[in-house]
């Protein structure tokens, strides 16, 4: 394997998302809207890894938490068992402009929305351990 090839392999290995982790305002306790968290993610890692601390700081915050958490980007539920980079990177899309292929990737850092209820089990697997 190449020098070039290995600082390759070593950047993608090392690579990391700035995500925002938004709660769900239809599920607030308080008449106040907590900060976001902004935690930077391993583009190799899972939102299932990242669950227990997004829970622990919005918890005080939630009204039914019935234990089928999920996330969100834009209104779309995300799959938890795909990596992060991955998320990110099926969140882009090509346009055409002027004859010349464009990708849109989404902006940074990555809006998530966390919901502690109502979870769309006809779509998504439950996220609820890092397990």
């Amino acid at each position: 394997m190449s020098q070039k090839e290995i600082n390759l392999s070593r950047e993608i290995w090392n690579g990391t998302l700035p995500v925002e982790f938004i709660l769900n305002s239809e599920e607030l306790v308080q008449s106040e809207k907590p900060d976001s968290i902004f935690i930077m993610c391993s583009r190799m890692s899972y939102l299932g890894i990242i669950t227990e601390e997004v829970v622990r700081y919005f918890n005080y915050y939630v009204v039914d938490f019935d234990n089928s958490i999920y996330f969100t980007h834009n209104g779309s539920p995300l799959r938890a068992h795909l990596p992060f980079g991955v998320i990110y990177d099926s969140l882009s899309h090509l346009e055409r402009k002027k004859g010349i292929n464009i990708i849109s990737k989404p902006s940074l850092p990555l809006k998530i929305t966390i919901h502690f209820k109502d979870a769309p089990k006809q779509i998504l697997l439950e996220c609820n351990t890092t397990e």
